[in-house]
């Protein structure tokens, strides 16, 4: 029998390494350099990425290497680490926007849209140079403008890196309240490329065009979009009543468009893809909740059939609006049942707000007469979130973990209340006071228990100059973009500086790694 570590059959140690979080796994390789030398392999790195609970990037994939695999968790870990268990605040910088609009970003690079609408603008956010780079411009005499823009980079279902920049364009003299149907929209798919040789800024190699047109006399149409491993899912709403699903390994054929249900006149439907299904959601006054329709993407992706796809199943999550939703895990088979189980998670959207975790259960194939079949929606209370939170950020996981910030303003009562008695009430000496709290949540799912979990960071230690962005006399600081790149730990916020007509914004990043 073994006696120790090292003396373990190979596949014995892999299965040691389901049960050991990366904090452990280091200090087991520090133990014996012949300990260390069986565990370098990448088939260690990926089964420890696999029974991993921390946040991260979707995989393990063969196309990941284990160099990969090896620093996306433990950079995770130390986010981690300094969020939850030994809390430090994090890195800072800022970079001056300007006048610039319609801020996106990535896990380097960040675009904006300049003050004309004319041009795009890229700034490398993982350098110390803080310069700002023009990377595309608007043809002149274009009766066009850029108008919004969506940015994704992540990691494929085939393990390979893509970075998308989604451009939206409307004519210049288009109205941002007043809705003018038939006035035209362009969208362009871009690839978004290494610098050149010479450093000058990202490249882009357009992979398609689209165009559309306002519909909706009562609406603007809102461009959205969300990322998946295996698609891209682009829809305007209060626009056509249907979504465009992209395949992510072939988009310059264009989009499949899917037709859902009427919506409610303000409550527009949204649409995300997971591995197996396009689910779609919209809440329905006459259902009192919010419906859940389903629909293959095998079905999406079939370019012989003769007709739009079309959900095959449908449920409803009871009594409930959500402000936004997002895939916790991904699609798996439970193998008792043959049923597609996906979970999913979204904050409510009302005068209590709640975080929660729905779990989906979806039939396999198509009820025989041709009907949808039923979804069975179960719905987890996990986290109530304070009514009072600004600016909750979270993005899809994949993998069954994810992180969520927010901020919130605390109010503070001072000692000494000043009384004015003419007006026969008092308010505090320093008003109005206040302290941002930074709050994050790290949630997991346990496929075991069938439910979701999670630990909380309610008062995040920020650096004083950071935390004056936010409550200094003239702050004006938000929230914007949160770990983008699952399991970075990093955090954006813009603020103002100046007021009226001299105002301009400036973009701070947060490091937490």
């Amino acid at each position: 029998m073994p006696s120790t570590l090292k003396e373990l059959p190979f596949d014995v140690l892999l299965q040691l390494v389901a049960y050991l979080n990366v904090d452990d796994f280091i200090h087991l390789r520090q133990t014996s350099r012949q300990v260390r030398g069986i565990t370098s392999s990448r088939d260690f790195w990926s089964a420890l990425y696999k029974s991993s609970s921390l946040p991260r990037p979707f995989g393990p994939h063969h196309e990941q290497t284990k160099q990969v695999l090896e620093d996306t968790l433990i950079r995770s870990f130390k986010v981690h680490k300094n969020l939850f268990i030994a809390p430090k605040p994090p890195r800072s910088r800022t970079y001056d926007l300007g006048r610039e609009k319609g801020l996106v970003m990535g896990t380097r690079w960040a675009f904006t849209i300049n003050s004309a609408r004319t041009q795009i603008i890229c700034r490398d956010i993982d350098s110390e140079d803080h310069g700002a780079v023009v990377v595309r411009e608007m043809e002149e005499g274009s009766d066009f403008k850029f108008w919004t823009m969506h940015y994704f980079s992540s990691v494929t279902h085939r393990g390979k890196n893509v970075s998308l920049l989604l451009l939206e364009q409307r004519v210049k003299n288009h109205d941002p309240l007043l809705a003018v149907v038939g006035s035209p929209i362009k969208l362009d798919v871009l690839r978004v490329l290494e610098p050149d040789t010479a450093g000058a800024g990202v490249r882009f190699e357009e992979v398609y065009q689209q165009s559309s047109v306002v519909t909706n006399a009562m609406h603007t149409p809102n461009f959205c979009a969300s990322f998946a491993p295996h698609a891209l899912v682009t829809q305007w709403k209060y626009g056509p009543s249907e979504a465009f699903v992209w395949n992510i390994d072939n988009l310059g054929v264009g989009p499949r468009a899917v037709r859902h249900r009427a919506p409610e006149p303000y409550q527009p439907p949204s649409s995300l893809c997971c591995k197996t299904h396009l689910i779609t959601l919209v809440f329905s006054v006459p259902d009192r909740g919010t419906i859940v329709e389903a629909a293959p993407l095998q079905d999406v992706f079939d370019n012989t059939a003769q007709r739009a796809p079309r959900p095959t199943s449908t449920g409803i999550i009871q009594d409930r609006l959500f402000r936004k939703v997002e895939v916790l895990r991904d699609s798996a088979v439970n193998r008792e049942t043959g049923t597609i189980e996906i979970i999913l998670t979204g904050d409510e959207d009302g005068l209590t707000c709640k975080f929660v975790v729905i779990r989906l259960t979806i039939p396999q194939g198509t009820a025989g007469d041709g009907s949808q079949e039923n979804i069975h929606v179960d719905a987890q209370e996990l986290i109530p979130l304070p009514f009072e939170a600004e600016g909750i950020l979270y993005n899809s996981a994949w993998n069954g973990s994810m992180r969520l910030a927010y901020s919130l303003k605390d109010t503070e009562r001072a000692d000494d209340d000043i009384q004015d008695d003419d007006a026969n009430w008092h308010y505090p000496a320093s008003w109005p006071p206040s302290r941002t709290r930074l709050g994050i949540i790290e949630v997991v799912y346990d496929d075991e228990a069938r439910e979701g979990r999670h630990i909380t960071a309610p008062d995040v230690p920020l650096p004083e100059d950071v935390r004056d962005k936010f409550d200094g006399e003239r702050s004006r600081a938000f929230l914007n973009f949160f770990e983008d790149d699952a399991g970075s730990g990093r955090l954006s916020y813009v603020f103002a500086v100046g007021r009226n007509t001299s105002m301009t914004y400036r973009l701070g990043v947060l490091d937490f790694a």
